[in-house]
């Protein structure tokens, strides 16, 4: 069976993509020699978020989690941040450290940790030992298609050889890849090959626990939030929160916001002064400005707090429309490039599915945002939407997930 496999990917990659490869294992291998050369700490538990760029997601959850924990107040916790001048607030705990990524520091403390918690694809070049526990939550739930599913020819922004070498090499180190659905677990097998990969039991149903935080929110949270946010009293608050389009790809860049997707200055005439309109855009496009009036929270660290102040989310294709469906308030959706996104990069879903009007015209946006304010319902087709694609969600995914994965050593009491 391996040999098929390896004849496979001789076929798929070239000469050159092989070197690549050669010079990854290398590195590796290096990396694994130092790892099996020290030993490993039963009570470190190592987190990343979007590769060290954030404090934030899941990792974020499990961890405030353990901190309040008695069950694991003997661990020490390590967060890997690529700008660690701004997250020194966490060394305010004694059992938390701040590594720079990448740095000398980050493959010792990868090479020692007995648990690794990660959100995004891991660095190729390390490899847990067999000791060692790594725990992916990963980023999002998906209505378009990720990894080894985008459809679509070979560009700069869809390279399907380096996805594939990327995708399988991160499921082969994974301990448990955690699922919110049945659903979900289906997508994260195609996108992430396990096919090829060969680790079929790492999915795990524990929810996701960065959304136990939808569930524990007061009045008084909302509004601590809105007046930290700049967000006037008293006005409704629309989101919009788009995801990136293949076709807004520069090169060297990567993906930036087209303006043109939305006229906020029309669609605020439209709604009028009662309303406060937030943006939010995926984390890999690249925002220039907004315009006057619309207040961009694409860098607010916490997604979940910029929900639950909002009223209403426009979406589209952004997985953020299982999360905020969790709060069961009404959501507009606007694909006026429907067709395009079905064929590049493609979807899971069946868009019909979504819980709420479609519309595919600019000019019919805000009507429909007034309108569904006014009238919404928590239906059943809402109500199915949330039994399909958040089974699970729930104020204690955290726990489920971190008992499940890194056991608690209880001490057995003495009679």
């Amino acid at each position: 069976m391996t040999r098929m496999i390896l004849e496979k990917l001789k076929k798929m990659f070239p000469k050159s993509e092989r070197i690549k490869r050669q010079l990854i294992y290398a590195k590796q291998n290096e990396y694994r020699r130092f790892a099996e050369s020290v030993p490993t700490q039963e009570n470190w538990i190592v987190f990343s978020s979007f590769a060290g760029g954030s404090y934030s997601c899941s990792p974020r959850a499990i961890y405030e989690y353990m901190l309040q924990s008695d069950d694991y107040r003997d661990f020490e916790f390590i967060w890997i941040l690529k700008n660690i001048d701004e997250f020194q607030f966490l060394k305010k705990n004694p059992r938390t450290q701040v590594v720079k990524y990448y740095s000398k520091e980050f493959w010792k403390v990868y090479a020692r940790a007995k648990y690794w918690v990660n959100n995004y694809t891991m660095s190729v070049y390390l490899y847990p030992k067999k000791d060692q526990v790594y725990i992916h939550t990963w980023h999002g739930k998906p209505i378009k298609k990720i990894g080894c599913d985008v459809n679509g020819s070979l560009t700069e922004w869809n390279n399907y050889r380096d996805i594939l070498f990327r995708y399988t090499n991160d499921v082969k180190k994974m301990s448990f890849l955690l699922s919110c659905s049945d659903f979900y677990s289906d997508c994260m097998r195609t996108a992430f090959r396990f096919d090829l990969a060969g680790n079929p039991d790492v999915l795990v149903k524990t929810g996701y626990p960065r959304n136990d935080s939808l569930f524990k929110f007061t009045q008084a949270d909302v509004d601590r939030l809105k007046q930290r946010m700049g967000i006037p009293v008293g006005k409704k608050v629309i989101l919009y929160t788009p995801t990136w389009r293949p076709e807004h790809y520069i090169k060297s860049k990567g993906f930036e916001y087209n303006q043109e997707c939305i006229d906020f200055t029309k669609l605020k005439r439209a709604l009028g002064d009662e309303y406060v309109i937030l943006f939010r855009t995926h984390h890999m496009t690249v925002v220039k400005d907004v315009p006057e009036g619309v207040i961009n929270m694409s860098d607010w660290p916490d997604v979940n707090e910029v929900f639950i102040v909002s009223d209403l989310m426009i979406g589209d294709y952004s997985g953020t429309v299982y999360d905020f469906a969790v709060l069961k308030r009404p959501m507009v959706f606007y694909l006026y490039d429907r067709e395009k996104y079905e064929k590049l990069p493609g979807v899971y879903m069946d868009l019909d599915e979504l819980p709420g009007p479609i519309v595919y015209h600019e000019e019919e946006l805000g009507k429909a945002i007034v309108e569904t304010l006014a009238n919404f319902q928590y239906d059943e087709k809402y109500r199915r939407f949330n039994q399909k694609y958040n089974p699970l969600e729930s104020i204690d995914c955290a726990r489920r997930t971190v008992e499940l994965c890194i056991p608690p050593k209880r001490k057995e009491s003495s009679v």
